[in-house]
């Protein structure tokens, strides 16, 4: 028969059980710092997708309290999620549905949360299944709505300078620092007769008449140097062997 703890090892024993209960309660206070100080929003789940646990990046984020995000499941008819296209997105494609569905991590899924009416937060999100009982999935996003907005924008001024470019009254050519044909405007191509593939990707030189080439290769160099050139008198050639004079001005270009 065992013997009874003596009352020194009970006290003993309530001694060690003390401590384990301040570590943990410790490792809890860091825990919760560390998940509330997180620059990224997070959410937490349950095994049936139930939302447990968000920190304040993801309230402020979404625009949804603690207590409205816990009205809510990952899956929850709530929600409405945009593709980077614009598109509604089912909830089959959303990170958080497919990591608690196919117990696997799904990595920087880029979508759109509509909040009211036009207000989109754009993120990317990564999702991972928990392997605690009673935890479905944590999800981790950050807010790419800036950069999204910058998208729209270099992609609107593409379209405008390639309109701007397309239907100009003069030849227009993008070259490469080798001197290679890149891009070639409607101006050019009707007026001296060529199509596209017949340019693009050809030496700038090959257009000029032979008298004209070495000038071309000093305007060349002195915009490689300088960055612009102005005022260049030059003659072209088309296809039919027509020549041209032209006044050539040259200036760098950032590429979007």
């Amino acid at each position: 028969m065992k013997n009874k703890p003596t009352y020194e090892e009970l006290e003993q024993r309530v001694a060690e059980l003390e401590q384990q209960v301040e570590q943990f309660r410790s490792e809890a206070m860091t825990y919760q710092t560390l998940f509330n100080s997180f620059p990224h929003g997070i959410t937490v789940s349950d095994a049936e997708g139930k939302i447990l646990q968000t920190n304040v990046v993801a309230e402020k984020l979404l625009g949804l309290s603690k207590e409205e995000h816990e009205k809510r499941s990952i899956d929850g008819p709530q929600w409405r999620i945009l593709r980077p296209d614009g598109s509604d997105m089912p909830p089959n494609e959303w990170a958080s549905v497919i990591a608690l569905k196919e117990k696997r991590l799904v990595s920087d899924c880029e979508m759109g949360i509509v909040k009211s009416g036009d207000d989109i937060t754009w993120i990317t999100a990564t999702a991972a299944p928990l392997p605690v009982e009673g935890r479905g999935v944590v999800v981790t996003y950050s807010d790419i709505t800036k950069r999204k907005q910058i998208e729209k924008e270099l992609r609107e001024n593409e379209n405008r300078f390639r309109q701007f470019f397309d239907n100009a009254g003069f030849y227009g050519y993008i070259v490469s620092p080798e001197g290679m044909i890149l891009e070639v405007n409607n101006t050019a191509l009707e007026t001296l007769g060529y199509s596209a593939d017949e340019l693009i990707g050809r030496p700038l030189f090959n257009l000029y008449a032979d008298e004209s080439i070495d000038e071309a290769k000093k305007v060349f160099h002195q915009w490689k140097t300088a960055g612009h050139v102005n005022g260049a008198e030059l003659v072209i050639k088309s296809k039919n062997g027509d020549r041209r004079w032209i006044l050539l001005n040259v200036d760098s270009v950032t590429p979007y």
